[in-house]
């Protein structure tokens, strides 16, 4: 758990462990893909919240007839999850991941400069802009996918029949609102799922099957970072074998783990650029291989989530990019990155009016390259190659390269001739910094910090024929100036990519989860608050007024429950102030503020609570005051717990 997330519960009235033998007597348990037992939630535990949105890990449904909210953090890792699908998209469209691999292995040969040009035919692919993306589900992550993929020239269509109004309203305008999945992913080139697994009749298990696959264009790309059990192996093996279509997936499969498909260009290169700047922030490649080699072994399923931790990161959003040099490429960079909420800061001396109208307004425009780059995360070069005196040969040198932060990411999809690669080698072995190219070097090409590609800055089709056109129009122009003469079954298949369950593993979500859990386990202590359950209904009272004390009661959901509470504390002459109930499928839960005056004794309160807890159908009860989580009474099937 993370220790930003555990800061939140003060020394003062809490005590938290971590080991097996700590958890006897546990007031509350917080955790993340440990796999709970019943056996190790103590009679004394009276919350669980688990630092993500899926609680399959957790007996959920015994814990709800224990009475025991289980709570979650929605919306904590979507950033990082919707990240992780916006790269997953730019690897499926480009064979990034085999070209990386293919140079490590030229380099080991000492063939890797001579064949950088020669071979990136083998890995060209298609641009995003312009195409169509499904999303299959519109919570928290979906949103934040059709959003930035919208900023990125995406046409958007979506489908979910439990989209609420706070979800809609952060939709953007532009997209089209299907009636089914099938609807929805028939005119799509990439599919993201992102709607929960749900075991049993009416689930959600293997969703995407024969039917909906069979709705697929032949090259459409599926991305699913949601879970593995929502996609039929077999039906999507059938799909990936039959055409050019691809799988992009953090979970496993025995089927697919090791499936492999065998200006102009200023969008093919920024898209290269967007998808290098995630590469840099997440050890995606490395896990992709790790994934590769434990599917070999038959071991990808088992440690998909123990495995995970060793290729973590962090997130863009918030972070700073600098673009070095704001032509076609760096402008279309310096707004996508914006869009995905950098913040931006740019340096070109020729910058022209053109190219300034194309900028994202929140940019900040630097003196110098050394400026720019002093506070920057991640740095684009985006220059040409100039040899000579008074060119851009080495220009980002020792001096620049000094200014770096010691994590910072260098992206290079320029030319390799403009890093002076001795100091760009001693950065990398100085600190956690890395550098993203697709120009490979004799001193860099195996570094640990180091991701290098062919040079596929410009190998899409999109590309390709966008410069073809240009170059044939400029000729033709030209021409009329002069004369009169008037283009565990996965883990291994060719169209899959298959990664660690990475969604949510960078610093930002694992904080923001833990900060969240810890949050709305104090709220649930202190106050008896129910926000974010799983299985328990949304529940909240205002501040007790003075001269009352709070009681919470857990119940079966059944006829006149509500009239046997409310008849015991009458019975004991106790006056209810406010009080809140509510229920959801078996279980009901009643916040309850009483009248104190006459009753300041606690032994009486004691005794009040014992009757209340010993009600048939009560499952417990609380009386909130002094230290959190004391004044707990539980009925054990007949049995009074305090």
């Amino acid at each position: 758990i993370s220790p930003k997330g555990l800061a939140s519960f003060p020394d003062t009235t809490y005590e938290v462990k971590s080991t097996e033998w700590d958890i006897n007597n546990a007031h509350a348990i917080l955790l993340r893909s440990h796999k709970l037992q019943e056996s190790e939630v103590d009679v004394s535990v009276r919350a669980i919240a688990r630092c993500g949105a899926g609680t399959n890990n957790i007996p959920v449904a015994r814990m709800t007839e224990l009475g025991i909210p289980v709570f979650n953090t929605p919306g904590a890792n979507a950033n990082a999850v919707k990240e992780l699908i916006l790269c997953g998209m730019l690897l499926g469209s480009r064979r990034i991941v085999d070209g990386i691999n293919h140079m490590k292995d030229l380099g080991s040969q000492g063939l890797a400069k001579e064949r950088v040009e020669k071979d990136k035919a083998l890995f060209g692919g298609r641009e995003v802009k312009g195409k169509t993306l499904a999303v299959i589900g519109l919570g928290h992550i979906g949103a934040a996918t059709a959003r930035d993929a919208a900023s990125m020239g995406m046409d958007i269509t979506g489908y979910d029949p439990g989209l609420s109004i706070e979800s809609a309203l952060k939709l953007p305008r532009e997209i089209t609102l299907s009636d089914s999945i099938s609807s929805a992913v028939s005119t799509a080139d990439y599919i993201s799922i992102n709607i929960p697994y749900i075991k049993g009749e009416g689930g959600t298990h293997g969703i995407i099957g024969k039917e909906v696959l069979s709705q697929l264009k032949p090259d459409a790309v599926l991305l699913n970072f949601a879970r593995g059990e929502l996609v039929d192996s077999e039906a999507m093996k059938e799909f990936l074998d039959s055409g050019n279509g691809r799988y992009v997936s953090d979970f496993p499969d025995d089927l697919l783990w090791d499936h492999n498909t065998p200006g102009a260009n200023a969008n093919a290169v920024k898209e290269l650029v967007v998808c290098g700047m995630f590469l840099g922030s997440r050890k995606i490649i490395d896990g992709i291989n790790h994934m590769k080699q434990l599917g070999s072994q038959g071991l990808a399923k088992e440690r998909v989530e123990k495995d995970k931790a060793l290729f973590g990161g962090r997130e863009v959003k918030g972070k700073t990019l600098a673009v070095i040099g704001l032509g076609h490429i760096g402008a279309a960079t310096a707004r996508d990155a914006a869009s995905m909420g950098m913040d931006i800061t740019g340096y070109d001396p020729g910058l022209s009016i053109e190219s300034a109208l194309k900028l994202p307004r929140e940019i900040t425009l630097s003196d110098s390259i050394s400026s720019a780059v002093s506070t920057a995360d991640y740095i684009s070069i985006n220059i040409p190659y100039i040899k000579g005196e008074g060119g851009t040969h080495g220009i980002i040198g020792r001096e620049i390269i000094s200014q770096f932060k010691s994590d910072a990411v260098l992206l290079n999809f320029a030319r390799g001739e403009l890093v002076d690669s001795e100091a760009m080698k001693e950065f990398l072995d100085s600190g956690n910094g890395r550098y993203v190219s697709d120009f490979p070097d004799d001193e860099l090409w195996d570094h640990k910090g180091a991701v290098i590609l062919p040079h596929l800055g410009a190998s899409t089709e999109e590309a390709e024929d966008a410069a073809a056109a240009m170059a044939a129009d400029t000729i033709k122009d030209y021409l009329a100036t002069v004369s009169d003469f008037p283009d565990d079954e996965l883990w291994d298949h060719k169209g899959a990519v298959i990664l660690p369950h990475l969604g949510a593993s960078t610093e930002e979500a694992e904080d923001a989860a833990a900060a969240m859990a810890a949050d709305t386990i104090k709220d649930y202590l202190e106050d008896g608050t129910i926000r974010n359950s799983v299985n328990f209904p949304a529940t909240s009272l205002p501040d007790r007024p003075p001269g009352s004390i709070r009681l919470t009661v857990v119940n079966k959901n059944l006829p006149g429950m509500l009239a046997k509470i409310t008849d015991t504390l009458a019975e004991s002459t106790l006056n209810i102030v406010q009080q809140v109930n509510h229920s959801r499928g078996d279980i009901a839960y009643n916040v309850m503020d009483v009248d104190t005056s006459g009753h300041g004794d606690i032994i009486s309160f004691k005794k009040i609570q014992e009757e209340l807890t010993m009600t048939e159908g009560v499952l417990s009860s609380r009386i909130l005051y002094g230290t959190p989580g004391t004044g707990y009474a539980k009925n054990l099937e007949g049995k009074y717990f305090v």
